[in-house]
């Protein structure tokens, strides 16, 4: 976040493993926990970065 603006802005650092672009895809078949189907995100996650 820009302190002085508030613009919100993407960590483009958090990437999956391999991934071109940042964030982590749910179109996918297998999890971690096991072969679950695709997900729906329901939330988000806002950090100062500290």
């Amino acid at each position: 976040m820009n302190a002085s603006t508030g613009a919100l802005a993407i960590d483009s650092t958090f990437r999956e493993r391999g991934a071109a672009k940042p964030g982590v895809r749910f179109d996918r078949a297998s999890w971690p926990h096991g072969a679950t189907g695709p997900a729906k995100a329901h939330g988000s996650v806002f950090s100062r970065g500290r």
